[in-house]
Order: structure tokens, then C-alpha cells, then sequence
């Protein structure tokens, strides 16, 4: 009787399952799937949102013919929330932001704070946290987001495919919603985020016509923050140097000088491995101080003016121009941020807290301010060559010097 019993109450239960297999099918073809959002300062002070809401016929393999592959849906609000509600005014689907990969804040909008941004993102049922934040340089996000490049149908997926590829080119420092809450308090690390600019690009003509003018985008180095509001720019370079101080820096290329009384003799290096230590220390008048330690090895990939790197002599001075060229980078790079930012990004004030947590505890509410920007550091660099390519000596390979 009772396998009967359980038998039956299998058989409604699949049945049931069955039957509403479907009941969400009309309520997805009722709304706008939004792909990426951008949040500018409009002209009235509110928040302007800019929905890139896809057409369900991108969505599909066959295409959408002509037909745009997505919609612009600009709308504002006093809230981020507000403004989500007044889509509707403008577009004929409620807005759906499961689905979206790229979030992109205007330079304006950064500056006054991203707080209630990053509140509202935690609080929504919708928007992810593994979301990418990027801030929109020299434009508006509403511009980034009209850009149409590259070979995908949805502009959010080309959004998505830069960033992805950040990771074999350290030049730029991209970080999703996750990293800015973990960051964002400024307790001895403030957030950084990657850049999206404007650039002109010109297509491949087809026989008989112009080629036509259009924008692109480039992620070009780093925005940086204190606590939630935006205070700068790196550029490519420091970026790099941003990286290796923080671990983040993957593989990278380097063109160092070989020789020293010639500009052009260049090595191309590929970064392959790359570690940095950071050790705090206090002096005995209180002084604090930070050794920073950076191991790295490298392969050279590309060899100009014919060198001979054979030669142990030069390719000793290629090895220590490689480690100079480490040492001025990030050297540059820390003093750069202490007199211009002055906002601890690599995790300085962390480190201190691990080592000294009673000192950081009197100090760490004037740490960014007053403390971080007047500290001293000193940078050591070990490099590592391991290999020359697979052509050992150049067919005419100069002497050394010559």
C-alpha cells in the first residue's frame, strides 16, 4: 500500500512538473534584457542611465537581419532606481539587468562617489557582483556604450572580450563590483578599475568606396580611488608598474635598452614570471618605511640592431638594464601616486596593519591624508633572462659597443 501511495505521489509531482515547465516563457518575451548599463551625471544633476537593452533576434544564431542588434534606453531619476522605473516611460519592455556583464561609470560620476552605487548593486536581486566596473575617460558612459567595434553582433560582449584580454597585457588594472567592496572602505587599500576612451578607427573599404570613419574603444590604463571617489589616472606604463606592485601583473612585454650609448638598441623582453614582496618597518624615532622586493624573469623575443647577445658581457648589462628598467618603473610609479593621489592603492597600509596592528589602529583614520604620502620606500629588483629565442646570434651581429 504504501509503495502504492509513494508511486502516485511520484507520477503528480512529475506531472505538475511538466505542466509548468513553461510558466515563465510569456513574462520573458514581456521584458527588455539588458546587457550593460552606464551611469553619468546628467545636465540637471540627477543620474542618467543608459540601458543597453538587446533585441531578442541578436540573441539568435540566424541573426536579425538589419534590424539593429540592440537599443539605447537613456533614462534619470534621483536614484539609480528611480531611473530603472522610468525606462518604462521610454521603452516598451520592463528592463531585466540579470544578464549584464559591463557596468560603466562617467569620470563626472565617479568623482562624487560611488557609494550608493555599490549599495544599490548589493541590495538588487538582479545585478551581479561579479559584474565588471569601469569608468569612462574623456566621454560619457552613454558614449562608451554606443560604440559599435569589433566582430560581436551585442556591444556588451565586445565590452566583455577587451577586458578579458587584459590578461596577457598588464597595462591596464580591471576590477569587478566584488573588488570595490572589498576595497572600497579604504582600510589600507583603495579600489582601482580599468579605463574606457574613445578612439577613431577606419574600416577595411570594399572596392570602390571610402573607408569609413567610425569610434572604437581602448582600455588604456588605470582610474584611481579613494575609499569611493575617483581622484585620477595612471597612464600604460604606470599601470604596468601599478600591477607588479600589487601582484597583479601576469605576462607583459618590455623593450629595454641594451647598450647604453645607444637609444635604439632594444631588447623586447616578455615578462613570464614576477612576484613583489613588501615588508613594513618602524624606526625607533616612529618612522615608518616599506622595502619592497621584486623578483622576475623574462625571455627575449625580439633583438634590434643586430646584437649579439651571445656575448656574456651584454647580455649581463641587458639583464641589469631589465632590472633598472623594474626598479625606475615602480619607483616612479609609488611616487607618483604619494604626491599626486595620495591614495594607498597597492596595499601598503595593509601590510603595516599585519605587522604593527597597534600602530595602525592610532593611525589608520589619517593614513591616505598625511601618513602615506610622506612615507619612505626603497625598491630592490632581481631579474632573470632564462633564454635568447630560438636564433641564438644574429646572421649580422655587431660587436659589442660598435
Amino acid at each position: 500500500m504504501n509503495k502504492k501511495i509513494v508511486a502516485i505521489t511520484v507520477i503528480i509531482t512529475f506531472s505538475a512538473m511538466l505542466l509548468t515547465g513553461c510558466w515563465d516563457r510569456k513574462e520573458l518575451n514581456q521584458l527588455g534584457i539588458a546587457m550593460a548599463i552606464g551611469l553619468d551625471k546628467g545636465d540637471d544633476g540627477r543620474i542618467q542611465l543608459t540601458s543597453q537593452i538587446v533585441r531578442p533576434a541578436a540573441m539568435e544564431k540566424k541573426g536579425g537581419g538589419k534590424e539593429p542588434p540592440y537599443e539605447l534606453v537613456i533614462s534619470s531619476g534621483d536614484s539609480i532606481f528611480e531611473a530603472i522605473r522610468h525606462t518604462v516611460k521610454e521603452f516598451d519592455r520592463r528592463s531585466f539587468f540579470s544578464h549584464i556583464k559591463v557596468i560603466v561609470v562617467g569620470e563626472d560620476y565617479a568623482r562624487e562617489g560611488l557609494g550608493d552605487t555599490i549599495d544599490f548593486i548589493t541590495r538588487s536581486h538582479e545585478l551581479r557582483k561579479t559584474t565588471w566596473l569601469i569608468v569612462a575617460s574623456d566621454c560619457k558612459a552613454s558614449d562608451v556604450l554606443g560604440v559599435k567595434h569589433g566582430l560581436e553582433k551585442v556591444q556588451a560582449n565586445y565590452m566583455e572580450g577587451i577586458l578579458k584580454s587584459q590578461k596577457i597585457e598588464s597595462s591596464s588594472a580591471v576590477s569587478k563590483v566584488i573588488d570595490f567592496i572589498k576595497t572600497m572602505p579604504g582600510e589600507g587599500s583603495n579600489p582601482v578599475t580599468g579605463v574606457f576612451s574613445l578612439i577613431d578607427v577606419k574600416s577595411v573599404p570594399a572596392e570602390g568606396t571610402e573607408p569609413e570613419q567610425r569610434k572604437g574603444l581602448s582600455l588604456t590604463g588605470s582610474a584611481l580611488f579613494k575609499k569611493d571617489k575617483l581622484v585620477g589616472f595612471l597612464d600604460n606604463k604606470e599601470t604596468l608598474g601599478l600591477n607588479i606592485l600589487t601582484g597583479k601583473c601576469k605576462k607583459t612585454s618590455m623593450n629595454v635598452q641594451a647598450l647604453s650609448n645607444k637609444a635604439d638598441s632594444q631588447v623586447t623582453i616578455e615578462l613570464i614570471k614576477i612576484k613583489c614582496s613588501v615588508k613594513p618597518s618602524i624606526n625607533d624615532k616612529g618612522n615608518i618605511s616599506f622595502d619592497v622586493a621584486i623578483k622576475a624573469e623574462g625571455n627575449m623575443t625580439e633583438v634590434k640592431q643586430d646584437l649579439d647577445v651571445t656575448n656574456l658581457q651584454l647580455f649581463e648589462q641587458i639583464n641589469n638594464n631589465f632590472s633598472n628598467y623594474i626598479k625606475l618603473l615602480t619607483s616612479k610609479t609609488i611616487k607618483d601616486i604619494q604626491e599626486n593621489m595620495k591614495t594607498d592603492v597597492f596595499g601598503f597600509g595593509r601590510a603595516l596593519e599585519i605587522k604593527y596592528p597597534k600602530t595602525w589602529s592610532k593611525i589608520k583614520s589619517k593614513w591616505d591624508d598625511e601618513i602615506f604620502p610622506n612615507v619612505s620606500y626603497t625598491v630592490e629588483v632581481a631579474t632573470c633572462l632564462n633564454r635568447t629565442g630560438l636564433t641564438l646570434k644574429p646572421l649580422n651581429a655587431k660587436k659589442l659597443g660598435k
